[in-house]
């Protein structure tokens, strides 16, 4: 909407043996129940942030999409879209012409699925609605107490960092409610189309995968 532009979030879900740090150490993950052992971890790597042409064709959009994810081999199911405003006829089009995308409207309520294995509840006893869900879980999920999310070092630090750790929250009315982006753009001057992007990619991950990552 407005001068927001269209970012497309790229990455890979499962199993990894560890990472690699700044001076390209292998680092593996290790048992935390037994540290002298190592063990793989299921991991969401953010890959590549691809920037997107904006178009009032929402069927031009959509196609675009499209072919971005069939020359990458990626299933429309493992694929999500905001359906808010525009973007709705553009998530439309791609249900009706390719598969079962994810379209994700943004004032929606959370979902009953738990955000870490070892919640007693699912999000939607957490947060207020699916917006502070997707940002509530990105949080839990990349904190190293998780290690959950690993973020590919060619993807750029800028903007997407400064994003993701100034984003405000306080307590809602179901929960963990985040800031509106009208709110963030006020106090920034700048829309947080980057991160927008990456918590919609962990979105329809946790949606789609029958693993839950925790702390143990």
């Amino acid at each position: 909407m407005g001068k927001d532009s269209a970012q497309m979030t790229v990455g890979r879900w499962g199993l990894a043996s560890g990472w690699r740090n700044k001076d390209n150490k292998f680092v593996p993950f290790m048992d935390r129940l037994n540290v002298s052992r190592e063990k793989p971890r299921h991991v969401l790597q953010v890959d590549q942030i691809l920037p997107m042409a904006k178009h009032d064709d929402t069927v031009k959009m959509a196609e675009e999409i499209m072919g971005r994810c069939k020359n990458m081999h990626i299933k429309p199911e493992w694929v999500a879209v905001d359906k808010t405003g525009y973007g709705f006829g553009t998530w439309s089009h791609l249900q009706k012409v390719w598969g079962p995308v994810l379209g994700i409207g943004w004032n929606e309520k959370a979902t009953e699925r738990k955000i870490l294995a070892e919640d007693q509840v699912g999000a939607d006893k957490q947060v207020d609605g699916v917006m502070s869900e997707m940002w509530w879980a990105f949080r839990r999920w990349i904190d190293p107490t998780c290690g959950a999310i690993l973020i590919n070092k060619i993807v750029p630090t800028s903007p997407l960092y400064s994003q993701l750790t100034s984003r405000r929250y306080k307590n809602g009315k179901n929960g963990i409610k985040v800031e509106p982006k009208e709110e963030y753009i006020s106090r920034n001057r700048v829309s947080p189309d980057e991160a927008d992007s990456v918590i919609q990619l962990l979105h329809v991950v946790r949606l789609n995968s029958d693993v839950i990552p925790g702390l143990v």
